[in-house]
């Protein structure tokens, strides 16, 4: 682990250093049931503030176009949720 990292990219992203942070790491892919991670994200932020970082991004087949495209597309249309890049957090 890199020493400072960690606040290095809660900085980035602008999220608080004490706030939880869920992550999903690879390939988006359908399986990977990303509408379940937003729920659970949304679940979470009602009792403290919580982050889902996503790092990846969609592989080069249509599948994973089309779920990339699903989750910003839930993201936008939700008020409490933000997209910045290739991560998704609650603001």
């Amino acid at each position: 682990v890199i020493e400072g990292a960690r606040n290095y990219f809660r900085d980035l992203w602008n999220i608080p250093r004490d706030a939880t942070v869920i992550g999903m790491i690879g390939a988006v892919k359908p399986q990977k049931n990303y509408s379940l991670a937003l729920n659970i994200l949304k679940a979470v932020h009602e009792h403290r503030d919580a982050y889902l970082v996503i790092v990846g991004g969609p592989v080069n087949k249509q599948s994973g176009r089309l779920e990339w495209e699903s989750i910003v597309e839930q993201v936008e249309r939700s008020q409490k949720l933000y997209c910045a890049s290739h991560n998704l957090a609650l603001k």
